[in-house]
């Protein structure tokens, strides 16, 4: 996944069950349009993207949504503007 911090991203990867953190200087809405070409990445939320490849499940309703990634346990928050989108794509796995 992706997060944002002001004008940095924090790219976060997972490699067996060890996680990776880089971070790099610029926007996450740089960073979404240049995921956009890959389907597999969502913006979930104003400080989140993911990649649906490692997403375990989805919980809560729209006021209260949450990603919960594989392995690592993660959970990400999902905007209640991206709710819909997020259940629609994550059901489609």
């Amino acid at each position: 996944y992706l997060c944002s911090n002001d004008n940095y991203v924090t790219i976060v990867t997972m490699k067996g069950d060890v996680q990776n953190k880089s971070t790099i200087r610029g926007t996450l809405k740089s960073a979404e349009s240049e995921l956009r070409k890959n389907n597999r990445f969502i913006r979930c939320h104003k400080c989140f993207i993911v990649n649906l490849d490692f997403v375990d499940k989805v919980t809560g309703h729209n006021q209260n949504m949450k990603i919960k990634l594989l392995s690592s346990g993660i959970e990400i928050p999902v905007s209640r503007s991206k709710a819909e989108v997020v259940a629609r794509r994550t059901k489609k796995q």
